[in-house]
């Protein structure tokens, strides 16, 4: 669906508790804080805080990895460079990213052109 929709990655995103994504439970069974990150060509993985580690490990997803600094959304951005994965066009679950969330998470990613986000409107 990704390559059809010419997509580098998706990402779903808990920021909240009690409050989940749904898709991002359908996807990886995560119920916690954190982000999935969906790459068109490599295999998903999440990234979750220190204090969530364990719990996302009994994921479906096989690759975790744990945010070690204290901004959320810079932790995200320097593992999704550091993992190659292209961030020119991606899809976000915009029913779950609240309107702070959306404008910190394109300055961390350098997403600046509206053009450059595809928000998933019946994507699944």
């Amino acid at each position: 669906m990704l390559e059809k929709k010419n997509l580098d990655a998706a990402i779903f995103y808990n920021s909240e508790f009690p409050r989940i994504n749904p898709n991002m439970v359908y996807f990886s069974g995560y119920t916690g804080l954190g982000v999935l990150v969906v790459p068109q060509r490599k295999e998903p993985f999440l990234i979750a805080p220190e204090m969530e580690a364990q719990k996302a490990k009994k994921s479906m997803i096989k690759k975790v990895f744990s945010m070690h600094k204290k901004r959320f959304f810079e932790s995200i951005s320097d593992i999704i460079r550091k993992n190659g994965i292209k961030t020119k066009n991606i899809a976000i679950d915009k029913n779950n990213f609240t309107l702070n969330s959306f404008k910190y998470f394109r300055i961390i990613t350098g997403l600046y052109e509206k053009e450059r986000i595809k928000f998933f409107k019946n994507f699944i």
